[in-house]
């Protein structure tokens, strides 16, 4: 609807004839636009349209021109935007570069010391391109880029605050978020810094983050408005709407840290998984609910784990669960289509598959870091966890006998909990970043690393 029946009608000769008569720069661009809608163009059309391209250099609105000096000829296009650029019509021309017909990644690479060079002379407003395509076009550095801050304004800064996390080298600057982060008037600016900011094991961000939750106490505490026409009261409502957004952005990179700090990068093998759900399997099986009182944790994972097992059925009642996790001898919690909805390899995330339609029987309930669950499996004697990062492993320590144990590609650290696994005959710790290894030697168990 946004395009259609926006072309003028007739065919290539009328319009060119409609281009020549035509009295306004729109009424022409309009014409010669037109033309666009013709799967390919003839002869005629492809050179009325290498004579007209002079006449545009300098202007700064052609419209659809380059798209179709694109379809005359890729040379033609590029030639066009060399003229522009050299007539000073640099945001024009990066617009154009950015909404490009060609590889934008190639194109990126040809620009992107050209757009460095003249990048100061930029409108605010071209920032939110530029940036883009300067990344595109590798090998630029966030401190080359940063200087633009200073000259942007209210949308342009935040935009341009959001690009700016999302250079590679990012990490390496954190002082420019850390400022932002002390912003305490402008909400949306400072929304906009913790979606952006990049996620540094760094003492200095866990406290700025919680600075910004202790600036806004009450964030969570709806307002509700009976008198819309107070406006007064509108304006603490949207205010209160805005802190809340702060407050559980706050949050939100408070815990990307800390699985950043159980679960850092490693360069020598991949990243174990980061599980997820949707948002709408979150509600469905009560995992925004307040945990009742005394409540047993159930990681979902396990229970997709169990449902298999137990050819697609899951225990209908709390007692029914206590009767099979104490029947449970041999536990595999793998990644695979069958427990997996989608993947994310790119931040190594895997949004698991509901185990059911609701939530469990109390005292038990979902959670995403309920492993210790496992530990009430007291007849367990095989445990296989693959490329998983788990939240924490003390559950170890209450499977006592546990006979064979696969860790492979988990982020599992410490070799000291195997100690209190008396049993144990067999462990598989390959692609773990492991310490306390000298541990191993005392186990006198089978272990491969």
């Amino acid at each position: 609807m946004g395009w259609f029946g926006l072309s003028l009608d007739g065919d290539e000769e009328t319009l060119r004839k409609l281009y020549i008569q035509a009295d306004t720069d729109a009424e022409r661009l309009l014409a010669v636009g037109s033309m666009d809608k013709f799967p390919a163009l003839s002869e005629a059309s492809r050179d009325f349209i290498r004579g007209i391209l002079d006449d545009w250099i300098a202007k700064e609105n052609v419209d659809s021109l380059p798209l179709l000096a694109y379809r005359v000829d890729p040379v033609l296009y590029g030639q066009f935007l060399d003229k522009r650029w050299e007539a000073g019509l640099f945001d024009q021309v990066v617009y154009e570069l950015y909404h490009t017909p060609a590889e934008r990644k190639e194109l990126a690479k040809i620009w992107r010391e050209r757009i460095l060079d003249k990048l100061s002379e930029l409108s605010p407003e071209t920032y939110c391109i530029a940036i883009p395509l300067l990344r595109m076009g590798g090998e630029v550095k966030l401190e080359q880029v940063a200087f633009l801050l200073d000259k942007a304004e209210g949308r342009e800064k935040r935009e341009l605050l959001r690009d700016l996390g999302r250079f590679p080298d990012a990490k390496e600057h954190l002082e420019i978020w850390l400022d932002f982060l002390r912003e305490r008037e402008d909400l949306e600016l400072l929304h906009y810094a913790l979606l952006s900011v990049p996620c540094v094991n760094d003492s200095r961000l866990r406290e700025a983050l919680l600075e910004v939750q202790e600036a806004f106490p009450f964030a969570l505490e709806q307002i509700h408005v009976d008198d819309y026409k107070d406006k007064e009261a509108l304006e603490r409502s949207f205010r209160r709407d805005a802190e809340r957004k702060v407050y559980k952005g706050a949050g939100t990179v408070l815990k990307d840290l800390f699985y950043e700090s159980i679960n850092p990068e490693n360069t020598r093998f991949p990243r174990p998984y980061r599980l997820e759900m949707p948002g709408n399997a979150l509600a469905d099986l009560g995992m925004y609910r307040t945990p009742p009182a005394d409540g047993i944790l159930l990681h979902p994972l396990i229970a997709l784990a169990i449902r298999q097992e137990s050819g697609g059925r899951l225990p209908s009642t709390a007692w029914d669960w206590g009767r099979k996790l104490k029947q449970m001898k041999k536990l595999q919690l793998v990644l695979s289509e069958k427990t997996v909805q989608s993947w994310d390899d790119e931040r190594r995330y895997a949004y698991l598959r509901a185990p059911e339609e609701h939530f469990p029987p109390e005292p038990y309930y979902y959670d995403l870091r309920g492993w210790s669950v496992i530990g009430r499996m007291e007849n367990l004697r095989e445990l296989r966890i693959c490329e998983i990062c788990v939240e924490d492993f003390s559950f170890l320590t209450e499977c006592k006998n546990l006979r064979s144990l696969s860790l492979y590609n988990t982020n599992f650290t410490d070799c000291r909990l195997l100690l209190k696994l008396p049993k144990l005959k067999y462990i598989d710790l390959r692609s773990c970043r492991l310490i306390h290894k000298e541990v191993l030697k005392k186990l006198h168990v089978e272990c491969e690393l």
